[in-house]
């Protein structure tokens, strides 16, 4: 299912029909037809708000869960080791996440395994 599909079967859920949803979030027929058309990506971004929170959703509850992009501190995530790092680390207990932190703490401060500004990590 497509991010305009998606969006469409969730108006459709909670509205009688676009019309109706246009009506009552205050976006033109014309604005949600052109959007379903040529793409939500092309929307916006006003106006791509306004619509999520007409359906009490938020933008990334149109994407796609393979698609989404996991942020730590606001940092992507750019691998999938970094992302099985991360899965092990929330497996840990309070302590064992402490001794986690120390440790990568403490490889940090040594040479050889801090990246140089040259090496692709990932």
């Amino acid at each position: 299912m497509t991010r305009e599909e998606k969006l469409q079967h969730l108006i459709k859920d909670k509205y009688k029909s676009v019309r109706e949803f246009s009506r009552e979030s205050g976006i033109p027929n014309s604005t949600l037809n052109s959007m379903f058309k040529k793409g939500i990506g092309g929307t916006g971004i006003d106006t791509v708000m306004i619509v999520c929170h007409a359906l009490g959703i938020t933008p990334d509850d149109l994407i796609d869960e393979p698609c989404k992009t996991t942020l730590i501190d606001n940092s992507v995530i750019r691998s999938s080791t970094d992302e099985a790092l991360l899965s092990d680390f929330h497996k840990l207990n309070h302590k064992g996440r402490e001794a986690a932190q120390a440790a990568i703490k403490g490889m940090t401060c040594v040479p050889e395994y801090t990246e140089s500004e040259t090496e692709d990590v990932g």
